[in-house]
């Protein structure tokens, strides 16, 4: 009952001290324990910083803040499961452990036994030779080797006590072309077929055009009946003729050169089925068409000119001779290009030597890096005679630094050759 009365009494204290205002900066103390002053006479009870403020008439009292740990309750049943958390984000990756030490090496295993050979068995009769068996079909006839590099020297005619180095070259269609050197067309033996005829045309007439262009698409005007003539002159009756049957081209090569002041020429070499010497008849009118200049020409790429090109060689093709006992026109293929450009200082020169160096890097590089050119074969005023189409230039070299003749030079490759009057 006293206890019950005494809580009463301090609960009602600590009400009238928060009612005072009392302050509880030191209430409780630092260290939990609660001081207060109980009235004697009148059981009131006052909470105090200090024992000392209590009077003559007040008892001083003390407890702790917190009393005294009670026993442990009985463990609560288990809640149910929280929902799972979101997924944190991955943690850095931790340094990689030292590599650990090698093991010892183990105890090699035992070889394994060898088996026993057995014993060689008798060699066996020889059998019976077996009958011959028929003699296989003759292969087809391969290509003729390549074409002699130079011809062998040119032929002339005696008429009178002169020689005449002058022919001419009758086409199967009746056009006459002037031939400034012949060579060759000669049989090896009585029964062989003749050497190579080796002609220098003068000029590109639009007669030998047609057959240049023949012999390139394998039309069948591009095996030929030919006439030869050679004399004193090239209007009346020639001091030498003969026939070649059944001849077609195989080599065609044209060259330039900025700094010749000759007429311009078609190098021909023909293959020939018979050589059959006549007597000799007046030639019929010549075809002297398309009488260009070696020096006057200019040489364009993807139909920009390059102003720089002073030379060029090897514009041409090549069709193989195939057969032994008649000849016949192979496929032809483009003979490579060499294309010769001025070491001049100047705009034009230079530009080219650019060009031709910047599209030889970039196929050395690796890139397939074609294109179309075209040769323009002039008058010594600059107008156009004929010219001829190339298709599918790339270089095979790169463009060489050093100098020839005045010139920096680069080769070609082509697919096609087209000749215009």
């Amino acid at each position: 009952m006293r206890k019950a009365l005494l809580a009463a009494v301090v609960g009602a204290a600590v009400t009238a001290a928060v009612v005072g205002g009392f302050a509880w900066a030191t209430i409780p103390a630092a260290n939990g324990v609660i001081k207060a002053c109980y009235q004697k006479n009148s059981g009131q009870l006052r909470v105090v910083d200090e024992a000392a403020a209590c009077s003559s008439s007040e008892l001083a009292i003390q407890w702790n803040q917190n009393g005294p740990q009670g026993a442990r309750g009985a463990t609560g049943a288990q809640g149910p499961q929280g929902t799972r958390g979101p997924t944190g984000s991955p943690g850095a990756q931790g340094l990689q452990g030292p590599q650990g030490i090698q093991g010892p090496q183990g105890i090699p295993g035992q070889d394994g036994q060898n088996g026993q050979n057995g014993a060689n068995g008798d060699r066996g009769p020889s059998g019976a030779t077996g009958a011959q068996g028929q003699m296989g079909l003759t292969g087809p006839t391969g290509p003729s080797g390549s074409t002699p590099v130079a011809p062998p020297s040119p032929w002339s005619t005696r008429v009178g006590t002169q020689n005449d180095f002058n022919f001419t070259l009758e086409l199967e269609s009746g056009d006459d072309l002037r031939v400034t050197s012949f060579a060759g067309c000669l049989p090896t033996t009585i029964a062989g077929r003749p050497s190579s005829c080796y002609f220098t045309v003068r000029g590109l007439p639009d007669s030998l055009t047609d057959w240049l262009n023949d012999t390139l698409a394998g039309n069948l005007d591009a095996v030929q009946d030919l006439t030869v003539r050679g004399g004193a002159s090239l209007t009346g009756t020639p001091g030498a003729q003969f026939r070649l049957h059944n001849a077609f081209i195989t080599k065609a090569s044209l060259d330039l050169d900025a700094t010749s002041t000759d007429l311009g020429t078609v190098d021909l070499v023909v293959a020939t089925n018979t050589f059959q010497q006549q007597t000799p008849t007046g030639a019929p009118p010549c075809d002297c068409s398309n009488a260009f200049l070696k020096g006057r020409f200019s040489f364009a790429v993807d139909g920009a000119t390059q102003g720089g090109t002073i030379a060029i060689g090897g514009l041409g093709f090549s069709v193989p001779r195939l057969g032994t006992t008649n000849y016949v026109p192979g496929t032809p293929s483009i003979d490579n290009l060499r294309v010769g450009a001025s070491n001049s200082p100047t705009g034009a020169s230079t530009s080219t030597r650019a060009f031709f160096t910047a599209w030889a890097d970039n196929v050395a590089q690796g890139a397939s890096d074609r294109r179309d050119g075209t040769v323009e074969l002039l008058t010594n005023t600059g107008s156009t005679l004929a010219h001829i189409q190339i298709s599918n230039l790339e270089p095979l070299t790169l463009f060489e630094p050093l100098t020839l003749d005045g010139a920096q030079s680069i080769t070609f490759s082509a697919d096609h050759l087209q000749y215009h009057p």
